[in-house]
């Protein structure tokens, strides 16, 4: 074989082997790191799966952001089963021997309670507000009810609703008629909390609507004085009323309890 032929030979060999061996070695960490990588989701998968009381138990963690994961990820379950998840925390707050379970629980049943509740009773709006006459072109007058104001924290507020918008209508219903503002007040209490409405305003002389979605009408204002057009009592803080109604809730449950001892 002449020396030039050889070297091609020798060096091409020498090129192969080497494709050979690398492809190997890349092969093998290609398996190596797709093995790992199926590893690693199989833990995600199984940290993601864990069971309710798998995540009570982690409430009484001695890590705080261990306690706050937990306390979270049984809210959103409690969430996605409502009924079973009051009845879980609710049992776990009754029996569990540990301080801190016993709290989480009771907040994580109480957002469930609240949740439940918030579905339930009379829609409510959240302003204050007076009948009025609009002067129309030509000269008729046509009812309005207008926003004296806005009570903060409610639907209206986080509609960004204000003081001097003029409602003409709400949803399909037009506001006509010497009992306009009751028609419009008995209509925001016939709709169920978390429903959208949408108002038909006129601010500063412009048509617009507004969509509000309501929240439960709390229980403790004047019904009359809302009905009628007088100013409303000022609610207190919606945490307050919230923490009221979930120690009835609980006042109530005891009692089924006692009962059925």
């Amino acid at each position: 074989m002449a020396g030039s032929d050889f070297s091609h030979f020798y060096f091409g060999r020498i090129a192969f082997l080497t494709r050979r061996v690398y492809g190997c070695r890349m092969r093998a960490v290609t398996r190596g790191l797709a093995i790992a990588f199926l590893v690693a989701c199989s833990g995600s998968a199984v940290a993601e799966v864990a069971s309710p009381d798998e995540l009570i138990a982690e409430l009484a963690h001695t890590d705080f952001k261990t306690r706050m994961r937990s306390q979270e990820r049984l809210l959103e379950w409690g969430r996605n089963n409502l009924d079973a998840g009051i009845k879980k925390f609710y049992e776990t707050y009754r029996n569990s021997d540990d301080p801190e379970v016993r709290l989480r629980s009771r907040e994580v049943l109480r957002e469930l309670v609240i949740h439940k509740q918030s579905g339930e009773g009379e829609g409510y709006l959240g302003i204050r507000m007076r009948a009025e006459e609009l002067m129309l072109d030509g000269g008729n007058l046509r009812p309005v009810v207008k926003i004296i104001a806005v009570i903060p924290g409610t639907p209206a507020a986080k509609s960004e609703l204000r003081a001097n918008d003029l409602i003409v209508g709400i949803d399909e219903v037009e506001v006509v008629g010497e009992d306009s503002l009751k028609a419009f007040g008995k209509y925001v209490q016939s709709r169920k909390p978390r429903t959208d409405v949408t108002l038909h305003l006129l601010r500063d002389g412009q048509p617009q609507d507004v969509v509000v979605n309501l929240m439960r009408r709390p229980p403790n204002l004047d019904q009359r004085a809302f009905l009628w057009g007088g100013q409303e009592i000022v609610p207190r803080a919606q945490e307050e009323v919230e923490e009221q109604e979930f120690k009835k809730w609980l006042n109530e449950r005891r009692q089924l309890e006692r009962q059925s001892d």
